[in-house]
């Protein structure tokens, strides 16, 4: 009872300090709770969306990734009679290219389902917002979603015209869905009868499909009915793909489970700058209080007690700043709701895991930051209740911290930069897979955690050492005598430690962002010789006829078209990874990569690529012989595959393995599949790509026809003009072609704008470390009343007191820059470690020297502002009230 009345008349004493701190540990609790709950609505509305549009179906059954993505709907009557079969249904889907009839240089793409209703009911869970859904499975009715039914500008009784590459189609809007706004925007989803779409799709052949969803009887085994599934459907179409629901469930929580980890990592760096508060205010307590503590243990207090006391403030604190936080978080929540209504039209998600994440973690950190200044609580001797209030800081703590904290700086690195696949080799079935989830699990389970722990123990050096380096010089700028900054903040070394690291989070965590960011797009340079233009065919793709009427259409070059194959094969595992430690690796790493085959003597012509091992003619000639690829570096660095090593990839016949012709830098693949959304027909994650023979990909994954075409145009040719030519002489082929320079420029604007984005998160913690530079001043200011009132006295202006304390707060700015020009560059390069080691890419490290000023700059304007308030308040206060306010504090 009377530790908890000592503990509450405490903060009630120190009002001001009180409510700062709580502000902090409140704003940090709001933030991981819109961080995480924002997540959770992305999620919820992905898997309402997706659940509502398929359905929870027991079994999914498409084409190959490889292949047409069409085959017969007699697959549809034959799983309708299977007696363990509750329903079918078949669906056609397609992308739809038009041009804009008002506007020639508009072109719109569409995405069209053609639905055998009114037995699939699947569809049904999608309200309409207007209209109905039509019950026909043929018949010239549409419904669409709201941003197709806005570009037309029709509604529910309105016709509606349907531009197609074989015929126009005037449609009847019966019905207007909504589907989440930021889905409706990137591809507008027009919904048909099946057959109507099977008539406009694929004039003059036999009903298609290409996807087909089975829902299995109560009772039934999943995989006993996969097994004679694949029996009885392969006498119709032996090139079919099964996948069970939970294993399509599986890949999108897999491919969700690293943006997940993201938001609570996001959410920590706030709760790590509110930690360093607690402490820092904390350790202002115990510094403050030492003659009361004294006098507590000299009328027979415990230690124990003692400790208590200082660990129940912190707790009363961070329980205080939970109650306020969380509503505050959803407040947060609130605002975007109404900025965003039309992203998130079912509004937000809270995350409860977010908020326990949130409340527990806030009381966790309260506790941590308890510990050192309880401990020294229960160091305070009786003796010291009679001896002077002021005593020199001991010069022994600052460098024995710092060997401490160097130590502990030293475990992330060591962990990353540490070759435990050679330690592990013999001893484990795969060292390169256990090399991975060590480092990674060890790099955030380990790692980050002492790494943030030894840069604050070794905050108290970097107090001294730029206290005595700058303090002169910030003197000097603001004209003050430089004996009145000497101790500015060593007199306190552990506040003003605190208070550096909390600002120092946010700095460190921008640098290591911002350059790896930077670094990856430094790297991402296309060869000197690249294709002008590639093209791709959204339908059924091209035939070798028509491939060779593409190659001779007026304005390419002849001899300059480059047929090529995609293809995604599946690793035959992925790469050994097995049991709980694998979960958060699996998030990271690829189960497939990108095989694109073609014409090797001319490939390695169009494209001049960079070989790092091998050189052109052998590989030509490897490839030329058939079951050879060329891998880019990436592969090199995450497989550790060499040229004359062989790559496992399962095909059509089985695993093959393909020897490796040669090592290339990165070609820019990438960005013509992010370009033309060619990750659409994958469901699984690629790595990178390599590159095959066009033999091989018709040999080994059936790629009869060919989607993607790289061309170079004859000189002075129009590319706009030339593809509406081939769109004419290829009647029926939906045809788009793009530079892959404008491709690059768009995906780094897309890419910086999203490190943007991300930079919001410590910038964020900056703001909120900023009440701890608050904190910091105002007690400074506190214990150094009587000194202030004293030189008030003997002439010092209001005009030098407001310079001193800035003085001080500049000073806080400029040891946490510091702080966090170490720390981040500490962890960026650990960060382009754990890239290595994850994704196999190895750019140049390349440092964003413009942002890092901007975060340098951004620092230290944080802790001069925060340090305005107590500045004004102190010039304000009469010399005789310093003088009385510092002696009740002695």
């Amino acid at each position: 009872m009377v530790i908890r009345k000592l503990a509450f008349s405490n903060l009630l004493v120190h009002r001001a300090r009180t409510i700062l701190t709580t502000a902090a540990i409140a704003l940090s609790v709001s933030l991981v709770v819109a961080v995480t709950s924002g997540y959770a609505s992305v999620e919820a509305m992905a898997y309402k969306f997706a659940n509502r549009y398929m359905g929870s179906a027991d079994a999914i059954i498409t084409k190959p990734h490889f292949a047409s993505p069409l085959f017969s709907e007699a697959v549809v009557n034959v799983l309708q009679k299977d007696p363990d079969v509750k329903r079918v249904t078949g669906r056609r889907e397609t992308d739809n290219i038009f041009t804009d009839p008002a506007d020639k240089t508009k072109i719109h793409k569409q995405h069209l389902v053609g639905l055998r209703r009114p037995t699939d009911t699947r569809i049904e869970n999608l309200d309409p917002t207007s209209g109905k859904w039509f019950d026909t499975p043929d018949g010239n009715v549409v419904v669409l979603d709201q941003v197709a039914a806005q570009l037309a500008n029709v509604s529910v009784g309105d016709m509606y015209k349907l531009i197609g590459p074989h015929e126009t189609l005037d449609l009847k809007v019966v019905g207007i869905v909504q589907k989440p706004q930021v889905l409706a925007e990137h591809i507008q989803s027009i919904y048909l009868p099946l057959e109507t779409l099977q008539k406009f799709a694929d004039p003059g052949k036999p009903p298609m499909v290409d996807r087909v969803m089975v829902d299995l009887k109560p009772g039934v085994s999943q995989e006993q009915w996969l097994a004679k599934c694949k029996a009885e459907v392969g006498a119709v179409d032996p090139n079919l793909t099964y996948r069970l629901g939970r294993d399509v469930r599986k890949v999108v929580d897999s491919n969700l489970q690293g943006v997940q980890l993201l938001s609570y990592l996001g959410g920590s760096v706030s709760m790590l700058a509110a930690t360093f508060i607690i402490f820092s205010a904390l350790s202002m307590g115990v510094t403050e209080r030492s003659r009361t503590l004294a006098m507590m243990r000299a009328i027979g207090a415990q230690r124990s007690q003692v400790a208590r006391l200082v660990i129940l403030e912190g707790l009363v604190l961070s329980f205080t700043a939970v109650l306020v936080g969380v509503p505050l978080g959803w407040f947060w929540l609130f605002l975007l709701k109404l900025k965003f209504r039309h992203i998130m039209p079912q509004g937000f998600t809270i995350s409860w895991g977010g908020i326990l994440f949130a409340g527990g973690g806030s009381m966790l950190a309260a506790l941590l930051a308890s510990l050192l200044p309880a401990w020294w609580a229960t160091r305070v001797r009786p003796l010291e209740a009679m001896a002077p209030s002021a005593k020199p800081p001991s010069r022994r703590v600052p460098y024995l911290c710092a060997i401490a904290g160097l130590i502990l700086v030293s475990v992330d690195p060591l962990i990353l930069f540490l070759h435990w696949d050679q330690i592990l080799a013999g001893r484990v079935v795969n060292p390169l897979a256990m090399q991975r989830q060590i480092t990674l699990a060890g790099h955030f389970a380990l790692g980050l955690p002492t790494m943030m722990l030894g840069f604050f123990l070794l905050a108290p050096i970097f107090v001294v050492a730029l206290e005595t380096i700058f303090g002169p010089l910030v003197a000097w700028t603001l004209r003050l005598t430089s004996s009145l900054l000497r101790q500015q903040l060593s007199g306190g070394v552990w506040r003003a430690a605190g208070t550096c690291a909390a600002l120092m989070v946010g700095l460190s965590i921008l640098i290591a962002m911002e350059t790896q960011g930077n670094s990856m797009l430094k790297a991402w340079e296309l060869p000197d010789k690249f294709p002008d233009v590639f093209i791709i065919s959204w339908a059924s793709g091209l035939t070798d006829p028509e491939i060779e009427r593409l190659a001779h259409a007026r304005g390419i070059m002849p001899g300059n078209l480059l047929p090529i194959a995609v293809a995604a094969p599946e690793f035959p595992s992925v790469l050994g990874q097995s049991g709980a430690g694998a979960m958060l690796f699996a998030a990271a790493e690829p189960d497939a990569t990108l095989f694109l085959g073609l014409d090797p003597a001319k490939g390695m012509d169009m494209m001049k690529l960079n070989f790092v091992q091998g050189n052109r003619d052998d590989a030509v000639r490897m490839m030329q012989h058939g079951d050879a690829v060329i891998i880019t570096d990436e592969f090199h660095q995450l497989k550790h595959l060499n040229l004359g090593g062989t790559l496992p990839l399962k095909t059509d016949k089985g695993t093959v393995n393909f020897k490796v012709a040669g090592v290339v830098s990165s070609p820019g693949m990438d960005l013509i599949n992010a370009r033309f959304d060619m990750g659409q027909q994958f469901d699984q994650r690629t790595a990178g790509s390599i590159f095959g023979s066009l033999g091989d990909a018709r040999k080994y994954f059936g790629a009869d026809t060919i989607h993607l075409f790289a061309a170079n145009l004859m000189p002075g040719e129009d590319k706009e003009k030339v593809m509406a030519e081939l769109k004419t002489e290829l009647a029926g082929k939906d045809l788009q072609a793009g530079d892959v320079r404008q491709i690059k420029q768009q995906m780094e604007a897309t890419f910086h704008d999203i490190l943007l984005l991300v930079s919001i998160v410590p910038f964020a913690a900056m703001f909120v470390a900023s009440l701890g530079v608050t904190n910091t001043i105002m007690a400074s200011i506190r214990t150094r009343r009587w000194q202030l009132g004293v030189l008030r006295s003997i002439g010092l202006t209001r005009s030098q007191l407001i310079r001193l304390v800035f003085s001080e707060a500049l000073l806080v700015g400029v040891v946490a820059s510091g702080l966090g020009l170490f720390a981040g560059a500490i962890m960026a390069t650990d960060g382009h470690q754990l890239s290595l080691l994850i994704t196999g890419f190895n750019p140049a490290v390349a440092v964003p020297w413009g942002f890092v000023t901007i975060g340098v700059v951004a620092v230290v304007v944080v802790s001069v502002l925060a340090g305005a308030w107590p500045a004004i308040n102190v010039a304000r206060a009469q010399p005789l009230f310093l003088l009385q306010g510092g002696r009740s504090t002695s």
